[in-house]
């Protein structure tokens, strides 16, 4: 009897352990939490692009009000007519699968609207398509998530954070993620 209880207790924490690395792959996302800084303070994981190239030309990790973990991503206005924008680095992706994008938002009240794109690159990692969906509330951590099914000449995928220079104020953002949903 007790090599029996032994044999499944076994077969249980393998089951567990196969479960939760199943479960922890699943996100393509590096670093969906801003946990990994480089010595600037640049997030591990990610490029800027518009005006945003260098550390503090508009977005900075801070701890202040992080959702999970310890940090999240501040996206403010450094100067008048600017657009922020921060890609994850580009993953593989299959042509015909469905993949879903998400990312919580905090914006603060009196600041326009955050927005969250999944985009769809080609093996020289230009865009084939992309879909985005914007901020609706304030003062909140808010949900944004996007479920696309990769078009056709697709090699890549990846999540743009974004702000146009026509909204205004300041956004967080933490915990990204990009899943197969089929």
């Amino acid at each position: 009897m007790k090599r029996l209880h032994r044999v499944l207790f076994i077969t249980l924490i393998g089951v567990l352990l196969i479960s939760s690395t199943v479960l922890a792959a699943e996100n393509l996302v590096a670093n969906p939490s801003f946990e990994e800084g480089e010595a600037e303070g640049w997030p591990v994981g990610y490029a800027g692009f518009q005006a945003l190239k260098s550390y503090g030309d508009g977005a900075m990790l801070v701890k202040d009000f992080a959702r999970t973990g310890s940090w999240s991503l501040k996206f403010y206005n450094p100067s008048e007519d600017v657009a922020l924008g921060l890609v994850s680095l580009p993953v593989s992706a299959e042509a015909g699968k469905t993949y879903k994008a998400s990312a919580y938002v905090l914006t603060e009240p009196g600041s326009g609207k955050a927005s969250l794109y999944i985009e769809f690159l080609n093996e020289k990692k230009a865009r084939v398509s992309a879909t985005w969906v914007q901020s609706q509330s304030t003062d909140t951590w808010e949900l944004l998530e996007i479920t696309e099914k990769a078009p056709e000449g697709t090699a890549y995928v990846g999540l743009i954070i974004y702000r146009p220079k026509t909204q205004k104020g300041v956004h967080y953002y933490d915990d990204l993620s990009i899943v197969v949903v089929q």
